[in-house]
């Protein structure tokens, strides 16, 4: 009998020990904090503030008027178009300006390059290249404002084709063939065609400075763009 009860006392005392021992165990693993999972490189954690980009807007610079200044002048050597002169200092008259006159000079633009277009493929058997704009002059300058179009490739007949931009400019070309080789000005003001100078015939500027200028043919697809310096 002695036997049989410490054998039952020390079972007991085993039992007891486990279950106490498995008790502090839960115990200790529920109190315990959680364990946060590792944030994955290049990503930032919930908690991590996002970086923000500082808007920097361009501060107007201004000017004195001298003697003989035009806008047209002031607009050329500051970079900036006649209407944006007359916009940012509230003008109703360009060509009224006093000695010593204060004006605003608007910043001359956007200083970031735009993507271009993606390239666009001739089909088989379609002439090319395509007529271009080679360059643009007096943006803004209803008088010296100018595109001018060559034709590196074959003889195009540019009839109906058009120049465009975002801002609503769209000039529709007359009867008018341009052989290899040959350029035509596309002037925005009033005047006389001829074989070398096409005349939109605007009563203001057409082009503005940063903006797209497209080159369109007779079905309306891009055959250039580019934009206006």
């Amino acid at each position: 009998m002695p036997r049989r009860w410490l054998f039952y006392l020390a079972l007991n005392a085993l039992v007891s020990a486990t279950v106490t021992l498995t008790v502090l165990f839960l115990w200790q693993r529920a109190a315990a904090p959680p364990k946060e999972a590792p944030t994955p490189r290049g990503l930032a954690s919930a908690s991590s503030p996002l970086p923000t980009l500082e808007r920097i807007t361009p501060t107007p610079k201004t000017y004195a008027i001298r003697s003989g200044d035009t806008l047209s002048t002031i607009a050329d050597e500051y970079g900036v178009t006649v209407d944006a002169l007359l916009a940012a200092n509230q003008l109703g008259d360009p060509n009224r300006l006093d000695v010593g006159q204060v004006i605003l000079i608007p910043p001359s633009g956007p200083t970031e390059t735009p993507a271009p277009r993606p390239s666009i493929t001739p089909q088989l058997g379609e002439p090319y290249p395509w007529p271009r704009v080679a360059q643009i002059r007096g943006a803004g300058d209803l008088l010296k404002e100018a595109v001018e179009v060559t034709n590196p490739g074959p003889g195009f007949d540019l009839t109906g084709w058009r120049l465009q931009s975002v801002t609503g400019a769209d000039f529709v070309f007359p009867a008018f063939s341009l052989q290899t080789g040959g350029a035509v000005w596309v002037h925005t003001e009033k005047g006389i065609d001829t074989s070398t100078d096409l005349y939109w015939g605007n009563s203001k500027s057409a082009w503005q400075t940063g903006e797209e200028i497209l080159l369109l043919d007779n079905l309306g697809r891009v055959r250039y763009s580019g934009w206006v310096p």
